[in-house]
């Protein structure tokens, strides 16, 4: 709804138009000859017109609009809303004036010496005029009120949708920490058995992992810096696991550490490729991470395994969705005859 004090405004400006209409009917009615005494019919006109529309503007508004936005509000009620808000306040315009009009007969004032109306011709004038004005001004209030509608709806619209976006990637980020604390966990399980000190290791570098993800659990991107120092200790940690099974190599452009990325998702290409490739000593698993054309690339040998790991569904489709509410590139998943390489957008700070 518009200020009172913009209101009030409004209401007096209303009040001017028909002066205007006034002093151009009377002046060329006047013809040439204009004195002291055509002046003074003006300032009088002036004010009985203003005080005749902005009285009847302030009627038709406050009264009969306040009633209908309360019992008969536009949502939902739109053609219906129209027909009666004109109509009634037609009528009440055209009421008022009338009686306004008859009280200033009756008090004398009949208009300008110069013009010589009957009561009843006044009268019409005057309606017309009051007619016309409601007409103009509810126009123009409605669309000062449905404008201010709008502008509210569009910010709640956004607000709705912000909150809505960071609830869904809130919800896909999630999915990811669970992911890697069952993957890392039945790590360790296996590290405990078999390799003791391997496996104290292993705690020493998972704790500081872990850390990082409770830090960073309300970001939905990071830099790009940020999130390859993350995958160098997850790496570490896949390294105690499988030893000479596992090769890395990261070459990221300077000019490029500054830019952003979903968080967690370089970690969960990287853990993607170790999940479905085979990793042994004699078939090592060898992961290149490079910028290339505004583009992050995990590249990997395609070694796959004979039965593909268990799944929880977490992964690639992940990365897309977020990709999705993040920009309007999207990541590419692609192989050829030797290699499988995951290509996702390099996001630009803002």
């Amino acid at each position: 709804m518009p200020s009172k004090k913009k209101l009030v405004l409004y209401f007096g400006l209303g009040g001017l138009l028909p002066v205007l209409f006034f002093l151009i009917r009377d002046i060329t009615v006047q013809g040439e000859v204009i004195d002291a005494s055509f002046w003074l019919d003006k300032l009088i006109s002036f004010i009985m017109a203003y005080f005749l529309t902005a009285t009847t503007s302030a009627t038709v508004m406050f009264i009969p609009i306040a009633i209908l936005e309360k019992f008969l509000p536009w949502h939902g009620n739109l053609w219906k809303r129209i027909t009666i808000e004109f109509f009634i306040t037609e009528i009440i315009a055209i009421v008022t004036c009338g009686l306004l009009h008859h009280l200033l007969w009756v008090l004398g004032y009949h208009g300008p010496d110069h013009i010589n109306v009957t009561y009843t011709e006044s009268l019409m004038i005057n309606i017309a005029i009051a007619a016309l004005m409601n007409l103009f001004l509810v126009t123009v209030y409605e669309g000062i009120i449905l404008f201010s509608y709008w502008k509210l709806s569009i910010i709640q619209n956004e607000k709705l949708a912000k909150e809505n976006m960071a609830s869904k990637f809130e919800a896909l980020k999630n999915q990811v920490n669970p992911h890697f604390l069952f993957n890392s966990l039945n790590t360790l399980s296996n590290l405990v058995h078999t390799d003791p000190q391997r496996a104290e290791e292993f705690i020493d570098e998972f704790s500081y992992i872990y850390r990082y993800i409770l830090e960073k659990k309300d970001q939905m991107v990071s830099s790009l810096s940020e999130e390859v120092e993350f995958v160098k200790a997850y790496l570490r940690l896949c390294e105690i696991r499988f030893g000479e099974g596992l090769k890395s190599k990261i070459k990221i452009e300077v000019d490029e550490l500054e830019s952003r990325i979903p968080t967690l998702a370089l970690q969960s290409l990287v853990e993607n490729a170790i999940k479905h490739n085979r990793i042994t000593s004699k078939e090592p698993l060898t992961i290149n991470i490079y910028s290339k054309h505004g583009n992050l690339i995990v590249e990997n040998n395609y070694q796959p395994r004979p039965e593909e790991s268990n799944s929880m569904g977490i992964g690639l489709n992940n990365i897309k969705e977020r990709y999705e509410m993040l920009c309007d590139r999207q990541p590419e998943f692609y192989l050829n005859e030797t290699s499988y390489f995951a290509k996702i957008p390099l996001i630009q700070p803002a």
